[in-house]
């Protein structure tokens, strides 16, 4: 019987790799038991649409490409838009497929680590706090200000930009990417 070729096109960006990353020994020695050989290949999605008729010529090796990100929103994007005419490139509604493997300290699962509040937990956490930082520095500002009669037009800018912070350390969501996403796409 011949093994079954899979491609697991991952579409996210490079620092969301250094936390979380597929183990290609891991995926090996899982498809081992149901004669199936995995193959990785990470080009972050902004990339994909300079590489298409690279991948439609490689995906025409594998039996199944699926294609991968963190929620899958960028995946779907992805095979939605370029690669909807290729029935075995499919993606995963809940994001990864299973077989990714955390780098630092997490809770251990049958298919890995998870970190309790997220792959990048460090970063939002020091967006959270750096965006408390702005608005209690927008604070002292008015109060320090009031006391001269006089709004400064940095007290508002501090405010914005510290509920900008905030918002991307609470929901691990930047609206700036959103919107550049938009402009770009």
């Amino acid at each position: 019987m011949a093994s079954k070729q899979i491609l697991i096109l991952d579409v996210r960006q490079q620092h969301e790799l250094a936390t979380r990353h597929y183990s290609i020994e891991k995926l090996n020695r899982e498809g081992a038991k149901t004669n199936t050989k995995y193959d990785v290949l990470n080009i972050p999605a902004e990339n994909i649409k300079y590489n298409l008729g690279f991948l439609r010529d490689l995906f025409k090796q594998y039996d199944s490409v699926w294609i991968t990100c963190h929620l899958n929103k960028r995946a779907s994007y992805i095979k939605n838009t370029y690669f909807s005419d290729i029935p075995h490139v499919i993606t995963n509604p809940t994001g990864h497929f299973g077989f990714t493997e955390f780098d630092g300290q997490g809770l251990v699962t049958e298919y890995g680590e998870v970190g309790p509040i997220g792959a990048s937990a460090p970063i939002y956490i020091l967006q959270f706090l750096f965006g408390i930082m702005l608005l209690v520095i927008a604070f002292a500002l008015y109060m320090f200000m009031s006391k001269a009669k006089q709004i400064t037009w940095l007290m508002y800018i501090l405010i914005a930009v510290g509920l900008w912070v905030i918002l991307e350390g609470l929901f691990k969501f930047c609206p700036g990417v959103k919107m550049l996403n938009r402009l770009y796409w």
